[in-house]
C-alpha cells in the first residue's frame, strides 16, 4: 500500500483533522494519521499551548501531577535514536519503546503509557526523515495535541544532535482513537494533591474555592481516584457540614467505586458511561453546594 502522507505547515492541521474525523464521543480503531512537514516548519511553528506540558511528559523524572511520564518509560532512548541514525544512517533500530510486556500484563485499569513506539528512519536517497508512532489508544481532542508537540520536541532534539533532514514524513498509527472533549490528559486533579489538611483548612478559610477542585475534578479522567474524596469527607463530618454535602460526597464515592469495577472489565460500554455521567453530575452537584449552601 502506498501511503499518501498530507502536506501541513503546523502539527495544529493533525490535531484539527483527526477531531473533524471523528466525532465527539466516537472511536475509530486502526487509526492512521499520515502527514508530512518541512523541517523549517516543524522547527518553528510549536504547539505554544502544550509545550509545556509536553515538556512534563517527556521529563525522565515523573512530575508530581502526573500518573507518570513518557520519559520516566524511555530513559535513554531518544539519545539512543539520534546515536543509532549518526552512527548508521540505515538503521532500522533507531526507535524507543515505553513499555514492554511486564508492563502490560496484569496491569489491569492502572495507569500505563499509551504512546508505545517512537521510531525514526533516514531515507539513504534523500534528505527525508521518516517517523513511525504508536499509541494503543489517542484521545484526539486534547491529548493528541500534547503528544504532537512532545513528538515536535523530539525531532527537535535529533536535529540539534546532528541529525540531518529536510523533511518528516510522520505516520500515526492508534489500536484506537476515541474523541473526548474535556478529558483531562491524565494528569491529577488538584484536589487528588492536596492532604487532608490541606483541605480542611480551605473548608475552614475559603469554602468556595472546594467548589473549583470539585468542578476540575468532575472532568472526564482516565484514571479514577476516590482517596481525596474520602479525605474530604472526613473533613465534612468533623466540622459538621450539612448532610446534603455529605451524602452527595458519599454517593460520588460509591458511583467511583462502581465505575472503578466496571473499567477493570472493559474501557468502552454503555455502563461505563452512565457511570462516568453519573459522577460527573454527582461531583457539579456537589461542587454547587459550596456556593449555595
Amino acid at each position: 500500500m502506498i501511503i499518501d502522507y498530507k502536506e501541513v505547515d503546523t502539527l495544529e492541521q493533525i490535531s484539527e483533522d483527526a477531531c473533524q474525523e471523528i466525532p465527539a464521543d466516537g472511536c475509530r480503531e486502526n487509526y492512521i494519521l499520515p502527514f508530512q512537514i518541512s523541517r523549517q516548519n516543524l522547527l518553528s511553528n510549536k504547539l505554544a499551548d502544550v509545550e509545556e506540558d509536553a515538556a512534563h511528559w517527556a521529563a525522565e523524572e515523573c512530575p508530581e501531577h502526573l500518573f507518570f511520564s513518557h520519559g520516566q518509560f524511555r530513559k535513554g532512548g531518544l539519545q539512543h535514536v539520534s546515536d543509532e541514525l549518526n552512527q548508521k544512517r540505515t538503521s532500522n533500530r533507531a526507535l524507543y519503546s515505553l513499555i514492554n510486556q511486564k508492563n502490560i500484563t496484569d496491569s489491569g485499569d492502572d495507569p500505563i503509557p499509551s504512546f508505545m513506539v517512537f521510531q525514526c528512519l533516514l531515507d539513504e536517497h534523500s534528505d527525508v526523515l521518516f517517523v513511525s508512532v504508536y499509541f494503543r489508544a489517542l484521545e484526539v481532542s486534547s491529548f493528541l495535541r500534547i503528544n504532537l508537540e512532545e513528538i515536535r520536541q523530539n525531532l527537535v532534539n535529533l536535529y540539534e544532535k546532528n541529525v540531518n533532514f529536510d523533511r518528516v514524513k510522520l505516520l500515526i498509527t492508534a489500536g484506537r482513537a476515541h474523541h473526548t472533549p474535556g478529558q483531562l490528559s491524565l494528569e491529577r486533579p488538584k484536589i487528588d494533591l492536596f492532604t487532608q489538611l490541606k483541605l480542611y483548612k480551605m473548608l475552614k478559610e475559603s469554602p468556595a474555592e472546594i467548589r473549583e477542585l470539585l468542578i476540575e475534578k468532575a472532568s472526564a479522567q482516565s484514571v479514577i481516584s476516590y482517596k481525596s474524596l474520602e479525605l474530604l469527607k472526613e473533613c465534612l463530618e468533623e466540622v459538621n457540614c450539612s448532610q446534603l454535602k455529605i451524602n452527595d460526597l458519599q454517593k460520588a464515592i460509591d458511583v467511583s467505586i462502581q465505575l472503578q469495577l466496571y473499567r477493570q472489565q472493559g474501557s468502552h460500554s454503555n455502563r461505563v458511561s452512565e457511570l462516568t455521567k453519573e459522577l460527573k453530575e454527582t461531583l457539579e452537584s456537589l461542587a454547587e453546594r459550596f456556593v449555595n449552601g
